[in-house]
């Protein structure tokens, strides 16, 4: 298409293009170009450009298969199966991710299962390595039932299973979740906190009185005569102090004064 040049002001309209003439307006004896429409063809143009290369690229196509001795027929069924696998392909896609996410699905009930198992295994080992260790502490400490009862709770929430050098360890730990040490620097163990409670006025009533001096016989705790206990410092052991706490309790024990007031002079 030839390219149109117009002019600004021209004196006669005979050369100017029929299209365009109805632009133009007399101004004396010259004619002044106006504002003109002209059509964006870009767009078109590009739209245009991209049919013209698909149609290369299909005539290019075209020309390969008439080389390779394919016929027209030919040609046309081999562009259908191309299409039809294209189909196929994207349906497998489809199956396979419905596969896929059934499979997640199933590996989800699976592990949850496992782990379900996991937290029933180490409840039942918590339950061997603390919880039995921690009764067995207190009844080698000569804990009675009501000391069980009451005491078994509160050595248990002390223990924790630690890992060290890749064993499995019940350990006394503090508030902090430290492994707490004996006065020789080892790790407490359940039995010597299970002694440290035994010493423990407080729960003097929660173990078995064995009697002073290890005979089995408990302390004389009448109100008054020979041997009677009339201070905290007449019971001389830890047993006497249990035997005391059992008998009468652990508020009595602690009502006692902690040994006899001076004598008057």
């Amino acid at each position: 298409m030839a390219d149109i040049e117009l002019e600004g002001q021209v004196a006669s309209l005979d050369s100017v293009p029929e299209a365009y003439k109805a632009s133009y307006t007399k101004v004396g004896d010259v004619f002044i170009l106006g504002k003109i429409k002209i059509e964006d063809t870009a767009g078109l143009k590009s739209a245009a450009q991209a049919r013209a290369d698909e149609r290369d690229a299909a005539r290019a196509e075209v020309r390969a298969a008439k080389d390779a001795g394919f016929t027209l027929e030919e040609w046309n069924e081999y562009q259908a199966s191309k299409e039809t696998k294209v189909a196929d392909d994207l349906k497998k896609k489809g199956d396979w991710e419905t596969n896929e996410k059934r499979i997640r699905d199933a590996n989800k009930v699976a592990l949850d299962a496992k782990d379900a198992e996991i937290a029933r295994k180490d409840k039942a080992l918590h339950s061997e390595m603390i919880v039995s260790r921690a009764t067995k502490a207190l009844v080698e400490a000569g804990a009675n039932e009501q000391g069980l009862d009451w005491l078994t709770p509160k050595l248990v929430g002390a223990l924790k299973i630690v890992d060290e050098g890749g064993t499995l360890i019940p350990r006394v730990v503090d508030e902090s979740g430290e492994v707490r040490r004996n006065a020789s620097g080892n790790p407490m163990t359940e039995q010597e906190l299970a002694a440290e409670f035994k010493s423990n006025e407080k729960y003097g009533s929660a173990f078995k009185a064995s009697g002073a001096g290890g005979t089995g016989s408990q302390p004389n705790a009448g109100g008054g005569g020979n041997g009677a206990v009339r201070t905290k410092a007449d019971l001389k052991t830890d047993a006497d102090k249990s035997a005391y706490i059992h008998e009468h309790g652990s508020e009595k024990y602690l009502d006692l004064p902690a040994a006899p007031a001076a004598a008057a002079k």
